[in-house]
């Protein structure tokens, strides 16, 4: 690559301020923002029971990770309604609903904060380093290891989960009747990817910045318990 045209990108990018964002970022974050949309009003339909042979309920709930809103509703089998659904009921959990917009929020920020650390290295956007292929590895195989697994979170009980709640595939199965586009599904674990490595970079730069505080620290310390030097005798 041009040593030229490497200098003139990171004399740019050591111009742009930390709040004007690239276009790809706005590009990621306007992909993963409706992924994020349709995953929270998605149905996800539930169980269906009968009191008797007149009229059939359905539970659906709503929301992601977690569902957050809860809906009922009654249909009425009997040849005068023909189908119709007579009654519903919607209940929300305002506790999960502040989880959702947590989880949310976290997304689209670490969606930015990892497109503007990729765009703002010294290589070109197309270019991997050996460290950049360990990062993407390591990212890859986090994601995969969160969505083959069932995450279950205990210490958040409401009046819908009194044991707990489960989060499978990370929020983005709906059940075999109503399967989220592999589109959809793709947008969501690039957020969640971006999500991981976020928390990893955040926690990489808190941790070598509190270890090179600890030892200007104790390098300071030594130089103020150490006797001053004798000059030279003549």
């Amino acid at each position: 690559m041009n040593p030229v045209a490497m200098t003139d990108r990171s004399a740019s990018n050591a111009r742009r301020p930390w709040w004007r964002l690239h276009v790809t970022t706005l590009l990621a974050l306007a992909v993963v923002g409706s992924a994020l949309g349709y995953c929270e009003s998605q149905y996800h339909y539930g169980s269906t029971f009968g009191t008797n042979l007149l009229s059939t309920s359905q539970f659906g709930e709503y929301g992601w990770p977690l569902s957050c809103l809860f809906e009922l509703t009654t249909t009425d089998n009997t040849l005068a309604g023909a189908g119709k659904t007579v009654r519903a009921s919607v209940q929300s959990d305002a506790g999960v609903a502040v989880f959702d917009l947590a989880a949310v929020l976290a997304m689209l920020i670490s969606t930015a904060v990892a497109c503007e650390v990729w765009r703002r290295r010294r290589l070109a956007w197309w270019q991997f380093s050996v460290r950049s292929l360990f990062v993407l590895t390591a990212v890859g195989a986090v994601v995969a290891t969160l969505y083959s697994n069932v995450i279950h979170i205990g210490w958040w009980r409401s009046e819908h989960y009194p044991d707990g709640a489960n989060i499978y595939r990370c929020g983005l199965t709906g059940g075999l009747f109503d399967p989220i586009p592999w589109y959809v599904a793709t947008a969501m674990l690039f957020g969640i990817g971006c999500a991981v490595f976020t928390a990893g970079w955040v926690a990489w730069n808190v941790s070598t910045t509190t270890w090179r505080f600890l030892v200007r620290i104790c390098f300071m310390n030594r130089q103020e318990v150490a006797p001053p030097r004798a000059g030279p005798t003549t």
